[in-house]
């Protein structure tokens, strides 16, 4: 090999990779201090695809200069369309009702048996809260997962034998004891019942 070729030699063992370009004649002779004379890889640069290419690379000493098979061809590229709201959500079982209304849940929950009231040692008014768990239920059935006070006292009445302040009174009572939850949606509070008190009445 002529002595002025441009080379690049590489050198890699575990964590250790050595990399020496230039003139043949002045790398040999770093390879030759470095002890590397009969180890490594050498390579002449004139046709090497770049001196920056990643070293993961290699092993790939010659870039190819074209890729097999004709050149694509975009107009044979098949082109699908679809017009926009053209989906048959329907047949396809989706459901998207929107949220049941205050008075919906009332009627439904007008027609419901009267529920039994189950024993519990922290239950003060175990009657209203069979009657607050039914208004859940209903609601839930009819896609809605949680009920203000209003909602509440629209809804279950004088069933529940509060309203006002002593309704939301007795509905932190009975969050600070796990059987409710309390969510805040930007200025108003809404509840949601806890799956464990809901299956209370099924237990029974």
């Amino acid at each position: 090999m002529d002595p002025t070729t441009n080379v690049r030699y590489r050198y890699r063992r575990n964590a250790i990779h050595i990399v020496v370009e230039g003139a043949l004649a002045q790398v040999e002779p770093v390879r030759d201090r470095l002890g590397l004379s009969d180890v490594g890889y050498l390579q002449p640069l004139e046709g090497a695809r770049s001196t920056t290419s990643d070293l993961s690379d290699e092993d790939d000493s010659n870039s190819t200069s074209s890729l097999p098979g004709p050149s694509p061809d975009p107009s044979k590229i098949p082109v699908v369309l679809h017009e926009i709201g053209s989906a048959e959500i329907d047949l396809r079982g989706t459901d998207f009702r929107s949220p049941p209304s205050i008075s919906e849940i009332a009627q439904v929950f007008e027609e419901k048996p009267h529920p039994v009231a189950v024993p519990d040692p922290l239950a003060a008014d175990p009657v209203a809260e069979s009657w607050l768990r039914l208004a859940f239920e209903v609601a839930l059935d009819l896609g809605q997962s949680s009920l203000s006070t209003e909602a509440m006292e629209m809804i279950a009445g004088d069933r529940l034998a509060r309203s006002g302040l002593g309704l939301e009174i007795w509905l932190e009572d009975l969050h600070r004891v796990g059987k409710i939850a309390r969510v805040h949606r930007g200025g108003t509070v809404v509840y949601r019942a806890r799956p464990a008190w809901m299956a209370a009445s099924k237990r029974e």
